[in-house]
């Protein structure tokens, strides 16, 4: 009987050798020796789904958006987002309007917590994010896929203060979701680098959620 092999899994398990040079030794580093090494894997299985190096390095930049959407989804928070009609319709009952406000406050906080590397998985993805941001300067198919992501968390952002603050006008709701996004990313490089504790950072926005849900 043939043996069946699981070609995602595969190409997965390419994918998180190739973060795991990354982080070890930056975008510069990659080969598939290097990749090879970092994942214990034949550099053969590696040549056999990705041609070039350059797909690879492609395929890593797709796959680190896609993964932590995907963690984002898996939380309770983020299983139910603005915009996602089936998960809405599926309800039997309509939502309140202060349970719904209450959750928007929850999945912003998700949201935004979500990005401070508290555990070694986590800051490997942050330092290869990272590295991701720096050659998106000067690689255009690698600034598109970080272009479209930065704007996708912004529109999430923004829709998730709407919802909080209905008495806000488009422009002030824009300017809001900016600064978030903007401080959500700034904190998690302070803990990556170690200028700021994890729980510092939380504090940090926690405070900014205060500020937005209060409307004195």
């Amino acid at each position: 009987m043939p043996k069946i092999v699981d070609h995602a899994e595969r190409r997965s398990e390419i994918v998180v050798a190739l973060w795991s040079t990354i982080y070890a030794e930056g975008i510069s580093g990659v080969s598939f020796a290097a990749v090879a090494r970092h994942g214990g894997i034949s550099i053969g299985r590696i040549q056999h789904y990705f041609a070039t190096k350059r797909d690879l390095v492609l395929a890593g930049v797709r796959a680190i958006v896609a993964a932590a959407e995907e963690d984002f989804r898996s939380t309770p928070e983020g299983s139910e987002i603005p915009g996602d009609e089936p998960a809405r319709s599926s309800r039997a009952t309509p939502i309140d309007e202060g349970d719904a406000t209450d959750h928007a406050v929850d999945t912003l906080r998700s949201l935004l917590t979500g990005q401070i590397p508290e555990t070694q998985e986590a800051r490997i993805g942050s330092a290869v994010w990272s590295a991701y941001l720096a050659a998106s300067m000067a690689d255009r198919e690698i600034a598109a896929v970080v272009h479209d992501a930065l704007g996708g968390t912004r529109e999430l952002i923004a829709q998730l203060v709407a919802q909080i603050r209905p008495d806000l006008a488009h422009a002030e709701v824009g300017t809001l979701a900016l600064r978030l996004s903007a401080l959500r990313d700034g904190l998690a490089h302070e803990v990556l680098h170690g200028t700021a504790a994890p729980e510092s950072a939380r504090a940090v926005i926690e405070s900014e959620i205060a500020a937005l849900t209060s409307r004195g």
